[in-house]
Formats: C-alpha cells, sequence, structure tokens
C-alpha cells in the first residue's frame, strides 16, 4: 500500500512466472556481485564494515552471504 496525496492507495500488479524468475535472477546476480565487491574492499582496508567492526569476522560473514546467494542462484538456475 502507498500513499498519494494523503489518501492510501493499493496497487496491484501480476506478473508472469518467467518474467518473475527473470527478475529475481537479475536481483541475486546484483546483489552477489555487490557483496564480492564489499569483501574485496573489506579485505584491501578500503571499505567500512558491513556485519560487524571486526575485518575478520566482517569478511566471515560477508563470505557466507556469497556464498548463501551463490545457492540460491543455483536453485533459480542463474550461471554464476
Amino acid at each position: 500500500m502507498t500513499t498519494v496525496s494523503g489518501r492510501r492507495v493499493r496497487v496491484k500488479i501480476e506478473i508472469e512466472a518467467d518474467l518473475l524468475e527473470e527478475i529475481t535472477a537479475a536481483e541475486i546476480k546484483r546483489m552477489l556481485a555487490s557483496l564480492q565487491q564489499d569483501h574485496k574492499l573489506r579485505k584491501s582496508g578500503k571499505w567500512m564494515a558491513i556485519f560487524d567492526t571486526d575485518k575478520a569476522k566482517d569478511l566471515a560473514e560477508l563470505k557466507r552471504h556469497i556464498e548463501a546467494f551463490k545457492l540460491v542462484g543455483r536453485y533459480y538456475g542463474v550461471k554464476i
């Protein structure tokens, strides 16, 4: 639900399953690339903490998230 000019508006969008899968796959790829870039920059010391201020813990958590996105990507048939 959203608000337009102070009024609540409900919009329903129907998306075919194949398009929804394409959108999901694209978002998985985008987030995976972002997490990989965050990991690279954090490891080099050029980036701030994402999950933990302890660098080793932060890198480990980033790696866990990267692996999780890869797993979900494989489920959706995303070429990684």
